[in-house]
């Protein structure tokens, strides 16, 4: 189960997936940062969520105090969901000691939590080398594009420059239909043969690259559409759910 999971992973990384999930539009995010205190045990407890987080990323998260007068205090004795390695996620929560560190807040203090920088998880040896095959093949899809796109291109050139041809040919016969000498005759026809058949081999190379061309389109266009398709979404107790989806 657990290789099943780091295949999925893999793919994850590589052909970007949800956005919630490796490449966020919006940077991971605090909110709902709220604070109370409990007084049995002399501790306030901040709690806070952390969203538009990638499960592949771990944070380094600051907590600060700041009341009214712009005066910022520090809590040294916490625990919790603070400091670094900090997974996303909903409900993060963090315990200070306050009475190790201050002897009263002010009424106006409130708790301030910020990302402080980001690390990428570390990869495990084995998922590293599915990822890397994953990348070349990938690598490979994008070589065979562009050969298939050059194929197609270059077709057409030929085509063109076929019609080109054709027409100087033509071009050619309308002068031997009009030479006065025989030396001008035979050296108009030699020119028409000559330009008829680069025409008929440019015309066939032609033919073979835009068939060529077209069969891969059509054949990748069917591909795409019997594709599954890949969801990984974040739950409860940093997890993923995993679903699959084949199209017809």
């Amino acid at each position: 189960m657990n290789r099943l999971k780091d295949i999925l992973l893999a793919i994850l990384i590589l052909v970007g997936l949800p956005v919630d999930l490796v490449s966020q539009t919006q940077p991971v995010q605090v909110k709902n940062v709220h604070f109370y205190f409990e007084p049995e045990e002399n501790e306030v407890v901040i709690t806070y969520d952390l969203t538009n987080y990638s499960p592949l990323e771990l944070y380094e998260v600051e907590l600060t105090f700041i009341d009214g007068m712009n005066v910022v205090t520090r809590p040294v004795s916490v625990t919790g969901d603070v400091g670094k390695d900090i997974q996303g996620g909903e409900n993060k929560r963090v315990v200070w000691n306050i009475f190790d560190d201050v002897e009263s807040l002010s009424e106006t203090s409130r708790p301030v939590v910020q990302i402080v920088s980001i690390n990428n998880k570390p990869i495990d040896p084995d998922l590293a080398v599915i990822m890397e095959q994953i990348s070349q093949e990938e690598e490979k899809k994008y070589h065979f594009k562009m050969q298939r796109d050059g194929v197609l291109i270059g077709g057409i050139g030929c085509g063109v420059a076929a019609v080109v041809c054709k027409l100087k040919a033509d071009g050619f016969v309308e002068e031997q239909n009009q030479a006065e000498t025989v030396e001008e005759y035979e050296l108009a026809g030699d020119n028409a043969d000559k330009y008829y058949a680069i025409s008929y081999a440019l015309g066939g190379v032609s033919a073979v690259a835009i068939g060529i061309s077209t069969f891969q389109y059509i054949r990748g266009a069917k591909s795409k559409n019997r594709k599954t398709a890949l969801t990984i979404s974040p739950v409860v107790n940093h997890g993923l759910y995993f679903s699959f989806t084949r199209r017809f």
